[in-house]
Parts: C-alpha cells; sequence; structure tokens
C-alpha cells in the first residue's frame, strides 16, 4: 500500500516445531474452559488454531539484524524477540532444564494463577506461549486474561490528537486509589472502556464520597462524639440488625466469587450494595435520636454495627483502596 516496490528475500533460519503441539494446545483449551479469558478472547484463539497451524520461525540473521539475544548454538543468528522474552516468564523464577537443579521460588510460582496480557499480544502468549510450554513438560498459567484498550472521550489516545490522560495528574489531584478504582469499576475487567473526566468524577463523587465517604464519616463522627471514641459492645440482634448480618455474609461470598475470576466491576457492585446497606441503616436507626432518648445500649449497638460495616468494606476493598483502607 506504500506505493513501493515489493522486494522478495531468501534466508536461512531456525524454527520451533510448533506445529507439532497444536493438538495438545486444542485438547487443553477444551479440558481447562476457563484457560483463555474473556470468553470472547478464547474464540479468537480457536479461530486461529483452526486453521493450518505453521512452526515459528525464531531467529533473524545477524548479517540482516545485528542487534538482539545471539543464540547460544549459532552465533551467526539472533533470537526472534517473541520466543526469548516470553521465556522471561519461568527464568526469571529460576528456571532450569534439570528439575533437581530449579529455584524452589519456580516450583512455588509456576504454573501461575493468571497471566494478563493485551488483547493484542494474546495470540503470542495463548499460541506461542503455550505450546513452547508443551514444549517444555510444563504446564501453561491457570488463566490468559486479556485485557481491552483505552478510548478518551469516544475517541483513541494519540499523542497528535492531544488526548493522552497523564495518570500523575489524576494521582495528584485526587489519589491513586480513586484512579485504580474507577480503572476497575467503570467496565467489565477486559472489555474495551472509554475514559471520560465526567465518569471519573461521578465515580469519585458518587461512590467514594456520597457512600463510602459518608458512611465511614457518620460511623466515626458519632462513635466519637456520642461514645468517647471507643468501640462500643453489641446489643441484642432485633430484625433489621440480623436483616444486615445476612447481607455481609452474602456479600463475602459473592464478592470473593466474582474477585477470584476478575469481574472486578459486578464485585464492587456487590459490595455497594452493602455499603448503601450500612447508610440505610443509619438513616433508619437514626442514632441521633437514641442519643437523645439516652438509649446508650441501642446506641452502641447500632453503632458498632455501623463500625463493623467500614471495617468489612475497607478490608474487602483494601488491595484496590490501599490508603483509604488502611486510614
Amino acid at each position: 500500500q506504500s506505493g513501493q516496490p515489493v522486494e522478495w528475500l531468501k534466508e536461512k533460519n531456525y524454527f520451533f516445531k510448533m506445529a507439532s503441539y497444536a493438538d495438545d494446545l486444542r485438547l487443553w483449551i477444551e479440558q481447562n474452559p476457563g484457560f483463555i479469558q474473556p470468553e470472547s478472547r478464547k474464540n479468537e484463539v480457536l479461530g486461529y488454531l483452526k486453521k493450518d497451524v505453521q512452526d515459528l520461525c525464531i531467529s533473524r540473521p545477524k548479517s540482516r539484524l545485528p542487534w538482539g539475544i545471539e543464540l547460544p548454538f549459532d552465533k551467526d543468528y539472533v533470537t526472534y524477540v517473541w520466543f526469548d522474552a516470553l521465556l522471561n516468564y519461568i527464568t526469571a523464577l529460576g528456571y532450569h532444564p534439570d528439575a533437581e537443579k530449579r529455584n524452589p521460588q519456580f516450583n512455588q510460582n509456576w504454573p501461575a494463577t493468571f497471566q494478563i496480557v493485551g488483547k493484542d499480544i494474546l495470540t503470542t502468549h495463548a499460541v506461542y506461549w503455550s505450546t513452547m510450554l508443551f514444549a517444555l513438560d510444563l504446564r501453561p498459567a491457570h488463566c490468559l486474561y486479556a485485557h481491552g484498550w483505552w478510548t478518551v472521550e469516544g475517541r483513541k489516545m494519540s499523542k497528535s490528537l492531544g488526548n493522552v490522560i497523564d495518570p500523575n495528574v489524576l494521582i495528584d489531584n485526587y489519589g491513586a486509589d480513586s484512579l485504580r478504582y474507577y480503572m476497575l469499576k467503570e467496565f467489565p475487567f477486559g472489555s474495551d472502556g472509554n475514559f471520560s473526566h465526567e465518569s471519573f468524577m461521578v465515580r469519585y463523587n458518587a461512590d467514594l464520597a456520597n457512600d463510602f465517604g459518608n458512611l465511614a464519616h457518620r460511623a466515626f463522627s458519632m462513635t466519637e462524639k456520642w461514645l468517647g471514641g471507643s468501640i462500643p459492645k453489641l446489643d441484642e440482634n432485633q430484625p433489621i440488625d440480623t436483616a444486615l448480618e445476612l447481607l455481609c455474609a452474602e456479600t463475602l461470598e459473592k464478592y470473593s466469587t466474582l474477585i477470584d475470576s476478575m469481574q472486578f466491576s459486578q464485585a464492587f457492585e456487590v459490595l455497594w450494595v452493602f455499603i448503601r446497606r450500612g447508610n440505610k441503616y443509619i438513616d433508619t436507626e437514626q442514632p441521633w435520636r437514641l442519643n437523645r432518648e439516652g438509649d446508650m445500649t441501642r446506641l452502641g449497638g447500632v453503632m458498632r454495627r455501623c463500625l463493623e460495616v467500614c471495617r468489612i468494606a475497607a478490608w474487602l476493598m483494601s488491595p484496590v483502596l490501599p490508603n483509604k483502607s488502611n486510614e
């Protein structure tokens, strides 16, 4: 398409017999349905494997490409980058061809639970890397998860357009916790997503400030003001308290399942139902009324439950909001 004449080149190279392991990979995907996520990406790989899979050229002659990692068995060639780079996943952990000489760290950490890659390099990881592992008599990661790309205000990020998002500016103004939450909450993990300042501010104000922040502020300030800042004892459960406990147990179970499957956005939806219930609990039980009426036993029980909601929410969100959760 450039209009330049096409020049045919012929050269000798080394090849990895990738085609010999194509059937092994097809069978692995069939027997491990959660291996490639999300589902749409798995279909891409299966489509690739339906073709006549070829062997992989793993070298470039130095006469044409002088830079690169030299092949250990032939100094006239360098290694194709998508062959030597992939090996770093296991060599960094202390892999050795002799199982007796492998670093214990390798045995502890491989196969990995998740390998997370961009969708544009899924084939190199799902096909090249997996077949390389089979050739080494090793197993792939339990799940290869391909994430999507981000656009800005509906347009592709581009330096020429001047619409590249500088995360440092957002972090300086709103903190790393807020940006991390937004990036995981706004779009289902694995899909493409569109960043907009408006949606960021909605998440920041509605979710973090109004819901989570308001719950924590009210729970802490009323405990400090009316109960001397010490954690009060629980009173006997009333129906509204039992309902809150049941929702807590349900939240823990659902949240853990969703996080383990990397469905972050859905996990946060489940948790925020619990956080909003905490705010609703305060509105219904009216600690200010209990204090005014002198019912300190019930006031203590209500505030203790509010503090528990804050504790559990902070604990569950600590990987995403480590600074605020610790605070």
